[in-house]
């Protein structure tokens, strides 16, 4: 955008320097050219702010890793919903978390069970040269009422692990439904804005410029194109952005990321 605008600023010094322009227009095509720098400015120190707090959640990173090489494209999990569905109830952390809790709320649950049972001993020994079998158990006082009661607590233990299962499972669900919209939709936004938006304000901006060197309209024309192309372009990187943390997102409920989920497809189709 920055080469853009200095790029036409160059046009109208020269045309200015042989009384083709007024000052004006120099003016003019200088203040959007101040605009923009201040935008970078803005963003290279937003940049860095975030370079921090990431540093502090997970350490030092390199640099290339938060900011990669080349230009960042959105990405479009091609999979039905249904079918991420059923990857998050086999790989969610959150549901794996709970699930485990349950498997140890049963293994409780069948562990206070046993306790109801007396505890039997079997002892064999030789009197006079017979052999002698003995059998024994054990009952504590009072064991019934007390076991019962551990027996209860354990199952309502268990219900509960349940209970939090069942809503964190409609949670992550409904969250990867709302992330798989919104995905979508900013996926297709961006490709709107890369394949017809940004092209027809290119052409426009383009006829502007060309019919303002011939003298058929005026330079305001110019930055009017040019303003609307670099918010075009703005929006575009934006619907960029969206994407790229709509898909993190579903990546989280998943527990995959967008590789994984294709390998996981293609082996399960295997």
């Amino acid at each position: 955008m920055k080469m853009l605008v200095s790029d036409l600023a160059e046009v109208v010094q020269s045309r200015y320097r042989f009384g083709q322009e007024p000052i004006a227009s120099l003016i003019r095509v200088q203040i959007e050219l101040s605009k923009i720098q201040e935008r970078i400015i803005n963003l290279s120190a937003d940049i860095s702010v975030l370079s921090s707090k990431i540093s502090e959640l997970v350490g030092e990173i390199p640099d290339s890793n938060i900011f990669p090489e080349g230009d960042i494209f959105p990405a479009k999990f091609d999979l039905p919903y249904s079918q991420l569905k059923d990857i998050a109830l086999a790989h969610s952390p959150q549901l794996q978390v709970l699930q485990a809790e349950i498997e140890l709320s049963k293994s409780d649950l069948f562990a206070s069970k046993t306790e109801l049972y007396p505890d039997f001993g079997f002892m064999f020994d030789t009197m006079g040269g017979m052999m002698r079998a003995m059998i024994t158990f054990e009952i504590p006082a009072f064991f019934r009422k007390k076991e019962v009661k551990k027996i209860m607590e354990s199952q309502e233990i268990l219900l509960s692990s349940h209970s939090r299962f069942e809503a964190e499972k409609n949670r992550v669900l409904n969250l990867l439904k709302s992330f798989k919209d919104l995905s979508d939709s900013s996926f297709e936004l961006w490709k709107l804005y890369k394949e017809v938006i940004i092209p027809q304000a290119e052409l426009n901006f383009s006829a502007a410029r060309a019919n303002w060197e011939v003298g058929k309209v005026d330079f305001l024309t110019v930055i009017d194109s040019l303003t609307l192309l670099l918010s075009y372009k703005i929006e575009e990187k934006r619907y960029v952005s969206l994407n790229r943390k709509y898909n993190a997102n579903i990546e989280k409920l998943l527990g995959l990321d967008e590789k994984e989920v294709i390998n996981y497809e293609f082996n399960k189709e295997r």
